[in-house]
């Protein structure tokens, strides 16, 4: 499966795009029944299949951005954590999260920006 951003590969907000919808159910049912099996001394657990969207884009319903200096300048960018570090990647787009979320990240930058 071919991931829709251009970020993934340094990006730590998703590790599942790269696999598609059927793909990423089976490996979260397998870490659930998993964590069942660890945590609860639960052997072959009895789970129900997972509901979820057949898009893989914009369905996360929560985002957390980094507020960071740009290396460039004297203004601020939001962003996303990279993959295990503290590290920040500035994005343009997240697509997984709904639209309005990015033209909220773009609206809060300008005005975080604009501030003296």
């Amino acid at each position: 499966v071919t991931h829709t951003c251009q970020d993934f590969d340094h990006c730590g907000g998703c590790h599942w795009q790269h696999l598609s919808i059927t793909s990423q159910r089976q490996w979260k049912q397998q870490i659930v029944a998993e964590c069942l099996q660890r945590a609860a001394g639960i052997k072959n657990p009895p789970l129900s299949p997972i509901l979820s969207t057949e898009n893989s884009l914009h369905y996360r319903n929560k985002i957390v951005w980094q507020v960071v200096p740009a290396s460039d300048s004297k203004q601020i960018q939001l962003g996303l954590a990279t993959k295990n570090t503290h590290d920040v990647v500035p994005i343009t787009t997240c697509w997984i999260v709904p639209d309005a979320f990015n033209q909220l990240k773009t609206m809060l930058t300008d005005f975080l920006n604009a501030l003296d």
